[in-house]
């Protein structure tokens, strides 16, 4: 597939989640606002790694309780490691 047919065929050249916005091999981090309800309005923390060529799109959800914050120090320390020239999705 030449260049020209691969970006054309790209139906999501920039993939946004919350305030999080990266292009086809790039990084970006942001927050989901979540409206105050019963409880006091929040931002969620979101990283979004969008692969160099598409492919399929892989959610990684982790939490918290308490100081558990393993699971979230893990999800952050893997986004900073993870190359996107090597990697497809999105």
């Amino acid at each position: 597939m030449t260049a020209a047919a691969q970006a054309a065929a790209d139906l999501r050249p920039t993939l946004k989640v919350g305030t999080a916005s990266a292009v086809r091999g790039q990084k970006d981090t942001g927050v989901i606002a979540v409206p105050a309800g019963v409880d006091p309005a929040t931002n969620i923390a979101v990283a979004v790694v969008h692969g160099a060529r598409p492919g399929p799109v892989l959610a990684v959800v982790s939490g918290l309780h308490g100081t558990e914050y393993s699971s979230t120090w893990r999800h952050s320390s893997r986004r900073s490691r993870t190359s996107t020239r090597s990697t497809a999705g999105a």
